[in-house]
C-alpha cells in the first residue's frame, strides 16, 4: 500500500509482481500472474478499485490451484445466460429500431398529404 488506503491498487498490484517475491509466491499457490489486470478484477470483490486484505486473501483462496469441475460448469451457465440475455437485448433493439422506422415512414407519408 504506497497511498496510506488500507488496500492495494492495481499499480501497487502491478509493482509488486514485477519484484518477482509476490509473483512467486501467487504461482507456487496456482494463481496464475500473467495478466495482473484480470488478477485484480477478480479479487477486488467490491469493484472499488482497491484490494483490502480480506479481499485479497479470500480471492487468492478462490483462485488457488486448477479450477474444479463445479467452477467451470457455473461458469458455463453464467455464460449461457449472458448469452441469452444478450440474444433478448439484441432483438428487442431491433424491434425498437423496425417500430421507429416504420413511424418515421408513417409520420413523412402524413405530412406530404
Amino acid at each position: 500500500d504506497q497511498h496510506d488506503i488500507n488496500g492495494v491498487t492495481l499499480d501497487d498490484l502491478e509493482n509488486a509482481l514485477s519484484e518477482e517475491k509476490l509473483g512467486t509466491f501467487l504461482e507456487s499457490l496456482g494463481i496464475s500472474t500473467d495478466d495482473a489486470w484480470s488478477l485484480f478484477m477478480l479479487i477486488d470483490a467490491d469493484h472499488n478499485g482497491i484490494v483490502d486484505l480480506q479481499e485479497f486473501v479470500h480471492g487468492c483462496m478462490q483462485l488457488r490451484g486448477p479450477a474444479k469441475s463445479l467452477q467451470l460448469a457455473k461458469m458455463a451457465y453464467e455464460n449461457k445466460l449472458t448469452r441469452q440475455a444478450i440474444k433478448h437485448l439484441h432483438d428487442d433493439v431491433a424491434t425498437i429500431s423496425r417500430l421507429m422506422k416504420q413511424s418515421l415512414r408513417y409520420r413523412l407519408v402524413r405530412e406530404a398529404i
